[in-house]
């Protein structure tokens, strides 16, 4: 069976947090939903292509899982790459959330 674009990522990214030493779950089940990636100070929600869609998707999904807990955590959007027409957008609607972006290498990924 193929991994999905976004399972590589998710691979990668905590293949680089790993590295650092930062212990995390993946695929975290609370009664909320399931996080891609939680460790002990961010909620990490993973997005293959950043576009108005996902950002809106990943945006509700990250303040729902917040909803979980009573500690204050950090949000935010791992993603492979930003869509063109979205490059300038993006930040304009993260940011009244205070919501990180991390745009990983689209280089690191094998297709």
């Amino acid at each position: 069976m193929k991994a999905s674009k976004e399972k590589i990522l998710e691979d990668i990214f905590c293949a680089d947090i790993d590295r650092r030493g930062v212990q995390y779950s993946r695929q975290y089940k609370c009664k909320k939903g399931r996080i891609d990636i939680l460790t002990e100070s961010t909620i990490y929600e993973l997005k293959y292509e950043l576009n108005r869609y996902n950002i809106q998707t990943a945006i509700g999904q990250l303040l729902i899982y917040k909803l979980n807990f009573t500690k204050e955590y950090k949000l935010a959007i791992v993603t492979a790459k930003i869509a063109e027409n979205f490059q300038r957008d993006y930040l304009d609607i993260t940011e009244p959330f205070n919501i990180m972006v991390i745009c990983l290498s689209e280089n690191s990924f094998p297709f």
